[in-house]
């Protein structure tokens, strides 16, 4: 037998008639009947020979793989070339890091700071520099609040594309914001710029969500951002609907609101944004940069959910409002890094030039200087960031050798590691089952929405 089981294939469900089994590596997920299974598990030769077509299929999605492969040196190689991939540069602007709202778990501190026409200069021939033999720039607007430098973000909008445009590159654009400044008219001039993707955090109903994320001076900021989606459900529909723009819907869960958010979802989100918006269940983590609130709730035991314990109630709500018709952004895959602020090509541009890794903790590295060149100032910090490595399999990452979930979290989040020398695991790990029943309702309602008939 040429064929082996690849040791990424994990089987989550379980019927009368099937079993459903995912693959880590190939991201395919298939059913397969009860006596199919049994062959599969008892014996390849006889499957090839019985169910050649079933057999054939588990080999193109990568259930079966050749006898002879080594999947984790695999598993490795992809870390590494996409860790150091130069095709994609990913940049997250934060044009500044003043905020109108008072959240009472943000991960950042305020400062009277903004993207000056000096940084503005030294981003640009940054880019210049960077551009040439790339595809693909991927830009993140980010405060504070972006959205209180509106013209700021179109100018720059423009000049970065005039830049793209001369280096044949593709561009997307995205922006997390609170919603408060996300009027209809500034949504269209935003997507005529190019930003098609928002993230917006509202946790849960009015009265929960104003009392966890208030203006600065304490009033509410529900019933403007609901009115703001609204509108713009009203305006642009069309856009949304075609996934021209994507407005996706943060909802973080505490202990303070989860008695009351099916409520909310059953009785009280406007029915006109089920069809427009994406939502999807966080939860709020502890830790972030020195003196912001988020560094003064890690022991809020009352309030703060915990991944090792409270995962289940984040899949229980997710199952919940997919039942409800909602549109959950809510998605599996392998990404071999665990997030984008691992790779070379990955950085965080705040406001004074200077240069970070990861957008919650801010952990500055360098700066860029007048001709867009990066100086590396923090060398050893930067040098653990670019060099954890989950294929060492000792020590903190002993576990990852046998964890059939590598090659979707590649060693867990690089902030924990950074912070703890800890993974970091997902924390649906421990939950993966019920997660994966989730992502199978996701791609059988999609399938069933784009039939024909």
């Amino acid at each position: 037998m040429k064929y082996k089981r690849s040791f990424f294939n994990i089987k989550f469900d379980e019927t009368d008639t099937e079993v459903w089994l995912y693959n880590t590596l190939s991201n395919a997920m298939l059913a397969l009947d009860k006596n199919a299974y049994e062959i599969y598990e008892n014996s390849l030769e006889t499957l090839q020979k019985e169910k050649p077509l079933i057999f054939n299929n588990l080999i193109k999605h990568g259930l079966l793989v050749d006898k002879n492969l080594n999947e984790f040196d695999l598993v490795k190689y992809l870390y590494w070339m996409n860790k150091f991939d130069t095709t994609t540069l990913n940049l997250t602007l934060v044009v500044t890091k003043l905020c109108n709202f008072d959240c009472v778990y943000c991960f950042e501190k305020k400062e009277n700071k903004k993207l000056t026409q000096r940084d503005i200069e030294r981003i640009l021939k940054f880019m210049e520099k960077q551009l040439p033999g790339r595809k693909n720039l991927s830009i993140g607007w980010f405060g504070g609040e972006p959205l209180l430098e509106i013209p700021l973000i179109l100018d720059l909008s423009s000049k970065i594309r005039s830049i793209t445009e001369k280096h044949k590159v593709n561009l997307t654009q995205y922006m997390s914001t609170n919603g408060y400044f996300l009027t209809a008219e500034n949504f269209f001039a935003l997507y005529n710029a190019g930003i098609t993707g928002y993230d917006i955090t509202i946790d849960g109903p009015k009265e929960q969500h104003d009392k966890l994320r208030p203006l600065l001076g304490g009033l509410g900021t529900y019933d403007k951002i609901i009115s703001n989606l609204i509108s713009i459900s009203d305006e642009y529909s069309n856009i949304l609907k075609e996934e021209k723009a994507l407005i996706t819907i943060r909802v973080n869960l505490t202990h303070e609101n989860l008695p009351i958010i099916k409520d909310w979802l059953e009785n009280s989100f406007p029915e006109e944004l089920k069809s427009t918006v994406k939502i999807y269940f966080a939860m709020v983590a502890g830790g972030g940069e020195k003196e912001s609130p988020a560094n003064y709730i890690l022991n809020m035991d009352n309030f703060l959910l915990s991944p090792l314990k409270d995962t289940y109630m984040l899949l229980e709500i997710s199952k919940f409002a997919l039942d409800l018709g909602y549109n959950l952004q809510f998605s599996l895959k392998p990404s071999y890094v665990n997030c984008g602020a691992e790779a070379e090509g990955s950085y965080i541009i705040l406001p004074d030039s200077k240069i970070a890794k990861c957008p919650v903790i801010m952990n500055v590295i360098g700066e860029l200087d007048n001709e867009g060149n990066i100086l590396i100032t923090d060398l050893p910090s930067y040098v653990k960031w670019m060099t954890k490595d989950p294929f060492r399999y000792t020590g903190t990452f002993e576990e990852c050798k046998t964890c059939p979930m590598l090659p979707i979290c590649g060693g867990g989040c690089t902030k924990v590691y950074f912070n703890t020398n800890n993974k970091g695991c997902r924390i649906f790990k421990d939950s993966l089952n019920e997660y994966l029943k989730i992502i199978r309702d996701i791609r059988i309602k999609k399938v069933h929405n784009n039939s024909p008939n």
